[in-house]
């Protein structure tokens, strides 16, 4: 029964929705939006292409800002570490440095007055 019913399956008719306008993964019209308003945007597969091309190329630049990001905070921890071990406190290594993360060390606790 369940084969039949994967057989037979229509997308455009489950999706309401012209079947040229399938291959739409976003912003895809009904067929109601259609009989009532033109379809707004880029509908030639050159632009649509070309779109999907420039929106490929966007998340590249948003990757590459994460990743820089990513490495400015660990290297501001790195410099906050070696300023925190310039006080005269005694201290302890926990854990060594990694080219991901600071060391972490444990300091002795100290009353101020």
């Amino acid at each position: 029964m369940r084969e039949r019913v994967v057989r037979n399956f229509d997308l455009a008719e489950r999706l309401n929705t012209a079947p040229e306008l399938l291959d739409r993964v976003y912003n895809r019209p009904t067929l109601e939006t259609l009989h009532k308003q033109t379809v707004k945007g880029p509908t030639k597969l050159n632009e649509l292409k070309a779109l999907a091309k420039q929106r490929c190329h966007q998340y590249e630049i948003l990757n590459q800002r994460i990743e820089r990001e990513r490495k400015m905070f660990i290297i501001t921890q790195k410099i906050q570490t070696r300023k925190d071990l310039m006080d005269k406190r005694q201290k302890m290594k926990v854990k060594k440095e990694t080219v991901n993360s600071p060391a972490v060390y444990k300091f002795k606790q100290q009353r101020k007055r």
